[in-house]
């Protein structure tokens, strides 16, 4: 897949990694990928909040989740049961029950991790708090994190508490992120297409989560890999092979390097 991501830069066409990771974390990535050295292509970040171009070194975030909104977030998460990550770029702020802690404590010590270890590998701090905890600064977001069964029960109770104020997004199995109203990767992505002057048909888009609806919706060529989440597979034209099988690179290779 990297080959052919790289072949795909030489001919001409921008690479665009949309991700609910933050720009900074992802630059072993975009330096495999040589998008650096290309300098033609965009990082859509934080699920939209982030844009940046690598040709013009343009940096944007937009509106972050203040310290009021994560506050509520937190207590409603907690209550519901949920451990709650409260996220920026370069912390976490991570609150559960003793009893989820010690529950962590055991699964994480049997699969050989520590339970600071942040699965999307961009933040430095991780620090531990009580659902009375102040917070101090805004955030990019909030996740929720449960076992899939639960996630899958309380998500239509989570939309219809927090969709008139928030974007409510199904990201994986058994994890939820929740974002400012108006900040998805959709917006991101009408940016960078509106920014080259690229049309609809001149786009392949390609994603597994619910942070993808938005940016999957209404593009002729929308794919899903067959081991994304029902709702993304039910929300595109067309379904590609999973990752480990190179699904993608494979439509990248009869779409544009033919």
């Amino acid at each position: 897949t990297k080959n052919v991501l790289i072949e795909a830069q030489k001919r001409g066409v921008r690479l665009v990694l949309a991700t609910g990771r933050n720009y900074k974390s992802l630059k072993p990535l975009y330096e495999q990928l040589e998008m650096d050295r290309f300098n033609q292509g965009a990082i859509i970040g934080v699920n939209g909040q982030e844009i940046y171009f690598f040709d013009e070194d343009r940096y944007f975030k937009g509106r972050k989740l203040t310290p009021q909104e994560c506050e509520k977030l937190l207590k409603m998460g907690h209550r519901y049961l949920f451990e709650v990550m409260v996220m920026n770029d370069d912390e976490v702020l991570d609150c559960l029950s003793p009893v989820l802690f010690a529950l962590k404590k055991i699964v994480y010590k049997v699969i050989h991790k520590k339970v600071t270890e942040n699965f999307e590998g961009q933040m430095r701090g991780h620090r531990f708090i009580d659902v009375k905890t102040k917070i101090q600064e805004s955030a990019n977001k909030v996740g929720l994190l449960q076992i899939p069964l639960y996630v899958d029960l309380l998500l239509p109770l989570l939309h219809r508490h927090l969709d008139k104020e928030f974007e409510v997004l199904a990201v994986n199995k058994g994890w939820i992120e929740i974002m400012p109203k108006g900040v998805n990767k959709g917006a991101g992505l009408k940016e960078i297409m509106d920014h080259y002057h690229i049309k609809n048909e001149e786009v392949l888009v390609f994603g597994d989560g619910e942070n993808d609806l938005t940016m999957l919706e209404g593009m002729v060529n929308s794919y899903a890999p067959d081991n994304a989440l029902k709702s993304v597979k039910k929300s595109v034209r067309y379904i590609c092979e999973n990752h480990d099988l190179d699904g993608i690179a494979k439509i990248i290779e009869e779409k544009v390097l033919i």
